[in-house]
């Protein structure tokens, strides 16, 4: 029966898979896993690109904040970096920079259509930038960046305040190289609450010698170049008895008079007297007197008097406040000042008689020693090409040396050398070149009579000498590298004998044809000197307020 059960069973043939099925399968199968794997190591190497590229944007934009967070007038790689080379750094030019001498790097042009070449901005003191090119690990994935940060001045940067910050940031992942790179403006603002700014200044000398029971009195002036504000006036030691009073306007003092001027008084009730809300761009002067005891013993005594932001008081010495430091000579008997040299190179207008006047009408601004349009602080420069000019009125009290190296020792103010007159002179020696870009949206017009008013002398010094010199304007139009010039106007001034000793002030009228000058494009003074000996010239002082007026027509 088992038998026959058996028999009537179906037979089930032998299954599996044999050698050369398990061989193919495995080949398929490493085919696919190789495909997978290899999808798997590309996109882990695709994401660590990605983050690392990501890290570089971030020191990349850490780089460029940082810059924009310094102050402007920081921004600057000092000269001492020892990166500072082409050598060292094949970004670095020194062939056909703007400015012959320089170093520049490649930047973009103006337009985006290609580059350009830009002088870097670099200070002997210590800048912003010490060195240039710095190493950054990033915290994760430990990856080295090389980054680049460089200073520059934009070519078409004249009156206004700008510079550029452009960074590199450079690495190497898995044999290749990668760089990122951004560039920005960084201009001369002020972020937030606007901060105090303001300048104080002596008008007479800060020391003075007097008998006891004598008057004696000092002035200062202080110009707001900031926004609206009040400045609180105090003394170091007002037990002395000082009296303060604000100048009537015609800028002298009679101490036998007082009165004659104005006693400042506390305008906001903090029980401090000020200057009253001053607006920008004004100022006052502040006279201070007291009288000497008679019985004052002789000796010398020193007194600082400040000048305090009413609106932020509490920013800190040379941001709230400014001061300046008198002394008081008491001596009994006749005083006699101490004989002083006087050299033959020491400004002095009193044996000068001004010649010529300026123009009756017409916009007015100053000529400056700086880049930047601001009044200069008077001190020793370097030939400065090109300078600016502007409405911000100057503040020094004394002119300082304008182009040291001029092979003239102590002599102030800027020392011109002979040259063939023409608009496109650009050397440091022989051009003093003021600027005034053009901002209006719709460009600005010029036409009538303008003026340029001067002061000069011989650079000897020696009243014998001529003095000549070409007074150019120019309309400095900028397109991209391209630069064209256009005369708007020229006079000569010829003096075949100086005829006194010291600067004389100069003014020269020049008819200005009906002139549109486009936004952004300049318009430049030019002065050169076109005699056979060399020329100085005074310029941005309080009391060499040298100038241009021009006429505008629309």
């Amino acid at each position: 029966m088992r038998a026959r059960f058996e028999a009537l069973r179906p037979r089930v043939p032998d299954a599996g898979f044999g050698l050369i099925e398990v061989m193919i399968s495995l080949v398929v199968a490493s085919i696919v896993l190789s495909a997978v794997a290899a999808g798997v190591v590309m996109g882990v190497k695709a994401t660590t690109l990605s983050r690392i590229n990501q890290q570089a944007g971030d020191v990349l934009d850490a780089t460029i904040e940082q810059a924009r967070a310094a102050s402007y007038d920081s921004l600057a790689i000092s000269s001492s970096d020892p990166n500072l080379s082409v050598a060292n750094d094949s970004r670095l030019v020194t062939s056909g920079c703007p400015n012959s001498g320089t170093m520049c790097i490649r930047v973009p042009n103006q337009t985006g259509s290609g580059t350009m070449l830009e002088n870097l901005v670099t200070t002997s003191a210590t800048g912003y930038v010490t060195n240039h090119v710095k190493a950054v690990t990033a915290k994760t994935n430990k990856v080295t960046f090389s980054v680049y940060t460089y200073i520059t001045k934009p070519s078409d940067e004249t009156n206004a305040s700008y510079k550029r910050v452009t960074a590199f940031v450079t690495w190497k992942e898995y044999g290749s190289s990668h760089s990122r790179e951004a560039s920005t403006y960084v201009t001369s603002t002020r972020r937030g609450l606007p901060l105090p700014h303001f300048k104080l200044t002596p008008v007479t000398a800060t020391s003075r010698t007097v008998n006891p029971g004598t008057r004696v009195y000092f002035g200062f002036k202080l110009t707001n170049l900031g926004a609206p504000d009040a400045f609180d006036f105090t003394a170091s030691d007002e037990s002395l008895g000082w009296s303060y009073y604000v100048d009537n306007g015609d800028g002298s003092f009679d101490p036998s008079n007082p009165a004659a001027e104005t006693a400042m008084a506390d305008s906001d009730g903090n029980g401090v007297r000020d200057t009253g809300l001053m607006n920008a761009n004004v100022f006052v002067i502040v006279w201070v007197i007291r009288t000497v005891p008679s019985s004052a013993p002789t000796g010398t005594s020193t007194v600082t008097f400040k000048a305090q932001s009413v609106a932020q008081p509490s920013l800190g010495a040379g941001v709230s406040s400014l001061t300046q430091n008198t002394s008081v000579i008491v001596q009994n008997g006749v005083i006699t000042p101490s004989p002083t040299a006087t050299p033959t190179s020491t400004p002095t207008t009193s044996p000068c008689t001004p010649v010529g006047t300026a123009a009756s009408s017409g916009t007015l601004y100053y000529l400056h020693n700086t880049s930047d349009g601001t009044a200069s602080t008077g001190a020793d420069t370097a030939a400065q090409y090109p300078m600016t000019f502007s409405s911000d009125s100057p503040g020094a009290g004394s002119l300082g040396d304008y182009s040291t190296g001029d092979g003239y020792s102590s002599v102030t103010g800027r020392v011109l050398k002979p040259v063939t007159a023409s608009n496109s002179v650009s050397t440091a020696d022989q051009v003093a070149d003021f600027r005034y870009q053009v901002t209006a949206p719709g460009g600005t017009t010029y036409g009538g009579t303008a003026s340029v008013t001067l002061w000069v002398e011989p650079a000897s010094g020696l009243s014998s000498d001529p003095v000549n010199f070409q007074v150019y304007i120019v309309r400095r139009a900028v397109n991209g590298n391209n630069t064209t010039l256009t005369t708007m106007a020229t006079v000569a001034s010829s003096n075949t004998t100086w005829g006194c000793n010291g600067f004389n002030q100069i003014s020269v009228q020049l008819p200005v044809a009906d002139v549109k000058v486009n936004k952004n494009d300049y318009v430049d003074v030019l002065v050169e000197d076109t005699g056979t000996n060399d020329l100085r010239v005074g310029y941005d002082t309080t009391s060499m307020n040298a100038s241009v007026i021009l006429p505008v027509t629309g």
